[in-house]
């Protein structure tokens, strides 16, 4: 289950058709598809004859007078498909915006946004306190980056946004059709784009996108006056309709470019039944090819200048590439391999007329660095509007909240085991406490404990006070530093304790008075080993009668005790 599952609307406005895909995000390549609805763009004039009851070709509201094209055409759109939409993917369009290829001299991303309006400056026919600018690295190397970038006037980003911005609604991101067009190229198999080079032709209403994609990201894009609409201005020119007439004639046409090697596939009937002359037909033909080939004429000059190496593959998509014989009639002129996008929808719909939709919200799915996003930047940070959505965090603060309310019993049921342990040890205590003679009989644990703790000191204390712990150390270790009687031949006379000091007395006899002396000098050293004296000296030396043996008297200073070796109860 997908923790942060979000809905949006990517709305991509073409030329002649206005197309959305409502997604949500979590499904399959990260996103679900719900819904595609696509719309055709009604003009200025076909409004004012909706407005006085002369037909309306399409249906909807005439629009109030403050209405642009754009803004009717889009609010027209979301009410008739999506009016419970609140979060929205926009494109800017091409021709509202100004793209620049320019070398950046960092490799740091952090410096490159700041670095890029100065390098763009000189290049545009804007200032920038009137417009917003967007890059993206394709190529770095050891100094520098190559950065493509996209300049838009603060007017058409505002002009973008507008009719969508209400207190419910939000923004999510504002990008570039043909950035939107390039991320469709990373839902392809992995090994045919990584590492290497895609050429994209996307054939709109008015204008055709020249992209080509390295490694997943967009380097060149180039917008050619070349699209669906040119066709349907032969049609019409050709046959003397109106442009309306002449799109409807457009499609039952069914048009191929590749008439001349086909021809015998056209019979009488068909021009009869079209009201047609076969020779009309020949001529819309030809016009429709000369118009392709201005088209892959601009297409080798762009690819003349690229930046890097020229596509194997170019991927073509829009309405007008599904024109009979586009395909290969741009493969033959270009002498390179075109082919259409090898991806299907659930919904049985073309993939190739949703290129620039689907491809948008493949563009969303990407790292934030990764991202070309006006609304990033200091102008575009103030048209996201709405307010905050709760929406998307509802699952996840379903999992929260179940985990709290687990935590929260969890560590009640501790607390209250804790407290049977410790009753269990409260009885233990007692129970001994009162084994123990003299304790006498006590109300609560803490007062048994204090009186044992109080009997052990005042105990231990009294020992200490008559000195029996320290007396029987002094002896332990005289007793341990003299040698046996076979190593040393001397007797104590007497033993004297003070707390401070001790005193003994001992006779050593030898052969001669100097056998005695050396060792009395032994037994003091021995001593002088011990950590319990800090200073060994003689008091008195006597020589007895016999002039062999001799009487030490010596001064054992003991050491103070420390902390350490204080009475401790616990």
């Amino acid at each position: 289950m997908v923790l942060f599952s979000e809905k949006y609307l990517v709305i991509d406005y073409g030329s002649t058709h206005i197309k959305g895909a409502l997604l949500q995000s979590g499904g399959p390549g990260g996103f679900k598809i719900l819904r595609l609805e696509s719309l055709p763009i009604v003009s200025l004039p076909q409004v004012a004859a909706v407005a006085a009851g002369e037909g309306a070709p399409d249906p909807g509201d005439a629009p109030d007078g403050g209405l642009d094209e754009y803004e009717y055409n889009l609010i027209r759109y979301v009410q008739s498909f999506f009016p419970e939409e609140q979060n929205f993917l926009l494109n800017l369009p091409v021709d509202r915006l100004f793209v620049r290829d320019v070398t950046v001299p960092t490799t740091n991303p952090k410096q490159m946004d700041e670095i890029i309006p100065f390098e763009v400056e000189g290049l545009l026919p804007v200032a920038l306190e009137d417009a917003e600018v967007i890059g993206q690295a394709w190529e770095t190397r050891e100094e520098d980056s190559s950065v493509i970038t996209f300049t838009a006037r603060h007017e058409s980003l505002e002009a973008v946004v507008r009719p969508l911005l209400r207190n419910d609604t939000s923004i999510r991101m504002l990008s570039v059709d043909a950035v939107g067009l390039a991320g469709l190229a990373r839902m392809l198999p992995a090994e045919q784009w990584k590492g290497q080079s895609v050429g994209q032709i996307d054939v709109g209403g008015h204008y055709t996108i020249f992209n080509v994609v390295r490694d997943g990201k967009l380097v060149f894009s180039r917008q050619l006056p070349y699209g669906g609409q040119d066709i349907t201005d032969i049609v019409a020119e050709k046959l003397g309709l109106s442009i309306e007439e002449a799109e409807r004639k457009k499609l039952e046409l069914e048009l191929n470019l590749g008439y001349d090697s086909k021809r015998a596939a056209k019979p009488d009937v068909f021009f009869r039944r079209n009201r047609v002359d076969a020779k009309a037909y020949e001529a819309i033909i030809a016009a429709c090819r000369r118009n392709f080939d201005e088209l892959n004429e601009e297409i080798e000059r762009s690819i003349l200048a690229l930046p890097c190496e020229t596509p194997a593959t170019f991927y073509v998509s829009g309405g007008a590439a599904q024109m009979g014989g586009v395909r290969e009639f741009l493969e033959d002129a270009l002498e390179r391999r075109v082919i259409h996008y090898p991806l299907g929808l659930s919904s049985g719909q073309d993939m190739n007329l949703w290129a620039t939709a689907i491809g948008t919200a493949e563009h969303y799915r990407a790292k934030a660095i990764d991202r070309l996003d006006f609304l990033d930047s200091p102008f575009g940070a103030t048209l996201r509007g709405g307010s905050f959505n709760l929406g998307i965090f509802s699952t996840p603060i379903l999992f929260v909240s179940a985990s709290v309310i687990i935590f929260l019993i969890s560590l009640l049921l501790s607390i209250w085991q804790d407290k049977q342990e410790i009753s269990k040890y409260r009885r233990q205590v007692e129970q001994i406490a009162k084994q123990i003679p003299g304790l006498g009989t006590k109300r609560t644990v803490e007062e048994y404990v204090a009186a044992a703790r109080r009997m052990c000191q005042e105990r231990l204390l009294s020992t200490e006070g008559q000195g029996g712990a320290r007396v029987l150390d002094i002896l332990k270790t005289l007793s341990d530093l003299t040698p046996p009687a076979s190593e040393l031949n001397f007797r104590f006379s007497s033993f004297q304790y003070d707390e401070k000091s001790v005193q003994v007395i001992a006779q050593f006899a030898g052969a001669n008075q100097a056998e005695s002396l050396n060792s009395a000098a032994q037994l003091e050293e021995k001593y002088k080993t011990s950590p319990l004296f800090s200073n060994v000296e003689v008091l008195r030396r006597n020589i007895l009668p016999d002039r062999r043996s001799v009487r030490m008297t010596f001064k054992l200073t003991l050491k103070r005790e420390t902390a350490a070796t204080s009475v401790r109860c616990r």
